[in-house]
């Protein structure tokens, strides 16, 4: 009987410990958009499986870009208020959502979703352009 109780409090247990380790907060800051200065924001969660293929794919392309464009990355679990206005502002409902942002300060794209290489590269062409 005891072997039971042990199983039901780990199996309930394990996961809320799983869960707050990983939704503290990284550090991420939110930066707003610098003037002349293209700016890609990413909207995330650590538990979500679609963002951490485009983080993968991200750490792949965006070294190419790191001189043209800045990049923000934020993590949709932090409850600050900077965060939850960054959120309405562009009105995020699901993550990943990466906001794609001219250097006149225009946002240029949107996409909800994972992005192949292909695709997260033509955005960052689009916006570090001159056009």
């Amino acid at each position: 009987m005891k072997k039971n109780a042990l199983i039901i409090l780990l199996i309930l247990i394990v996961p809320m410990v799983a869960y707050f380790a990983l939704s503290k907060n990284s550090g991420t800051s939110v930066v707003e958009a610098q003037v002349n200065q293209p700016q890609m924001i990413k909207f995330a969660s650590r538990m979500c499986y679609d963002c951490q293929r485009l983080e993968k794919v991200l750490h792949e392309v965006y070294p190419e870009f790191r001189d043209k464009v800045t990049l923000t990355e934020i993590t949709v679990q932090d409850n600050s208020s900077s965060v939850q206005n960054m959120i309405k502002k562009y009105n995020v409902k699901l993550v990943p959502t990466s906001i794609f942002i001219d250097k006149e300060g225009d946002v240029k794209a949107r996409v909800e979703g994972y992005m192949d290489k292909e695709a997260l590269k033509k955005h960052l062409e689009e916006i570090s352009s001159n056009g």
